[in-house]
């Protein structure tokens, strides 16, 4: 689910607005484009090797939750565009495996798309050391 975060630059005092995940994986600060100093983003956003099993654990149950909702929805408006948008009537098995699939298959996509995301975070840092 996305957020968009303030940061105020202490150096400048310029305002920046990330959007993003309500936590998420990945470099802990942003550069001020205006001075060039780095902004502290820990409190929303961290690499994967230094959050704690609290964090981590708040990450997947987002992915099963969140990430499964969205396919929920997805599979709900791929049903509407069958039925209402292209007329064509599907029976309650039909509806079943249509939705199963499109649920499923958005489900599949946000998890790999996390799961990238971490090893991306993982390599960042063990090429950092």
């Amino acid at each position: 689910m996305g957020t968009i975060t303030h940061y105020l630059c202490p150096s400048c005092r310029k305002e920046h607005h990330v959007s993003g995940e309500f936590y998420e994986v990945g470099v802990p600060y942003i550069v001020c484009n205006k001075c060039g100093t780095r902004i502290d983003m820990r409190a929303a956003r961290d690499e994967w090797d230094s959050m704690g099993v609290d964090k981590k654990i708040r990450i997947g149950l987002g992915v099963i939750i969140l990430d499964g909702f969205l396919g929920f929805i997805a599979a709900a408006v791929a049903i509407g565009i069958f039925e209402g948008g292209l007329g064509i009537k599907l029976t309650t098995e039909n509806v079943r495996i249509l939705g199963g699939v499109v649920w499923v298959g958005v489900w599949v996509l946000l998890v790999m798309k996390k799961k990238a995301e971490i090893a991306d975070s993982i390599n960042r840092t063990r090429n950092r050391n």
